[in-house]
């Protein structure tokens, strides 16, 4: 499935103005979650977490994945995301693309595979959402995770990325489709892993409302200045 991507900053002036108010009067932040969680989280755990990336990072502290580990990423993803598994000494396996439709070479994906991988991370991107149902059969074949980077592939608070996924994420940086500046939903499947992952996460500090204030004024002039 075809979408597009976003080629400027997704933001109105009424949005970036009633944002403003909010950082300036916030509102209570739990309550701000349960209505995230009411809207966006009815066949699903939901973590809500400052990046993908932040979410990613929370997933890998989750699971036992050792130094040697391998893991298949897509072959055009943000650099950010295989770097954060390196950094853990796992390995980081390329899957080739077809260069039109940017759809994984499942034929590819099967020779990858060996006793060390341990997840598949797959990337939609530049307005390009693809099928994973096959995917999926191969990866549950092998017993392996299936990690989908919806990177660009938002389409409304009702889609949460493929059922059979494992973990969907949904990234609202300042290129992304229904900006929000910043900020991540990550859809996670598997109740343990979830808690697992929370429970990372409260290791984190939470990002001020001074620092995101900073971040809407640094956009605003861009989107003033575009």
């Amino acid at each position: 499935m075809l979408r597009w991507p976003a080629k400027c900053i997704d933001l109105t002036w009424k949005h970036w103005a009633r944002t403003l108010l909010n950082c300036l009067m916030p509102a209570n932040r739990d309550c701000m979650l349960d209505r995230i969680h009411a809207e966006c989280a009815a066949d699903s755990d939901l973590l809500v977490c400052n990046s993908v990336r932040a979410g990613f990072h929370q997933l890998l502290q989750a699971t036992n994945w050792q130094a040697g580990d391998e893991i298949i990423f897509t072959g055009l993803t943000i650099s950010a995301m295989p770097m954060l598994a390196s950094n853990r000494g796992i390995r980081v396996i390329p899957l080739d693309i077809h260069r039109y439709s940017g759809e994984p070479m499942l034929a590819d994906l099967v020779n990858l595979i060996t006793p060390a991988t341990r997840a598949i991370v797959v990337t939609h991107l530049f307005g390009c959402r693809f099928d994973l149902a096959e995917l999926i059969s191969v990866a549950r074949s092998q017993d392996l995770m299936v990690i989908e980077d919806c990177a660009q592939a938002y389409a409304g608070p009702e889609w949460h990325g493929h059922s059979d996924a494992d973990v969907s994420m949904f990234s609202f940086g300042p290129v992304k489709t229904a900006t929000a500046l910043g900020g991540a939903l990550v859809f996670v499947r598997n109740h343990r892993l979830y808690k697992d992952m929370i429970q990372s996460q409260q290791s984190h500090p939470t990002q001020s409302h001074f620092r995101y204030l900073a971040r809407l004024l640094k956009y605003g002039t861009v989107a003033l200045a575009s």
